[in-house]
């Protein structure tokens, strides 16, 4: 119940815009020349912000605007972004850095993050399947059940964060799961993030109340 009102109390406060996206990739020519890139737009009155991409152990404090990063290989990344007035209030965008013979790709901008989008149901580059991705039960006590619904076309990685933005959990299942069980008893009581992501770029994500 402490979560529920930490969450009520955070809604409160946050009356301002905050705007996230990844508005620009430079994909790779070969797997391992790790020369792609992505710009990051954060935009809104509720900067600064802190970013960080737990693949790659790159990170930032206070920065807002247009951050362009760099010297990136072939594959998928996650950023995971925190409002520094708000500590502990994270929001995640992924991206894909593919491998193209033309390394100049654009892609639009998409998902914004607003007054309203605390709760892990962002409308931060989502897509339609997000209401296809179920997780039960929660709040939990650490046996949760996972299902995929129009996400069986390619395998999917499942990550786990907690409200700090550490990644606390990485695995794969094959193509074609619809299903998984996870036990997550050793983590302690807490507000958790659970990401599921494939290569073709399908993000989608849910918050996760444990309780001891």
């Amino acid at each position: 119940m402490k979560y529920f009102f930490a969450l009520l109390f955070i809604l409160g406060a946050l009356s301002v815009h905050a705007e996230f996206s990844v508005v620009t990739i430079t994909g790779t020519a070969t797997a391992n020349d790790c020369k792609g890139s992505a710009t990051l737009r954060l935009n809104g009155d509720a900067g600064p912000f802190n970013i960080s991409i737990p693949e790659t152990g790159y990170a930032l404090s206070n920065v807002e605007g247009d951050i362009v990063l760099t010297d990136l290989c072939a594959g998928n990344y996650t950023i995971i972004i925190g409002i520094a007035q708000f500590p502990g209030c994270n929001k995640f965008l992924s991206f894909n850095i593919p491998i193209v013979s033309n390394t100049n790709l654009s892609i639009p901008s998409r998902g914004d993050f607003q007054s309203g989008d605390i709760d892990a149901e962002a409308r931060i580059n989502l897509t339609d399947v997000q209401k296809n991705f179920k997780l039960f039960p929660n709040p939990s006590r650490g046996n949760i059940s996972l299902e995929f619904q129009n996400m069986q076309q390619f395998p999917i990685e499942v990550l786990i964060f907690s409200d700090q933005g550490q990644r606390l959990l990485s695995q794969d299942f094959p193509a074609n799961t619809f299903d998984v069980s996870l036990n997550l008893t050793r983590l302690p009581s807490g507000l958790y993030f659970i990401i599921a992501r494939q290569e073709d770029g399908t993000f989608v994500q849910k918050s996760l109340v444990i309780k001891s």
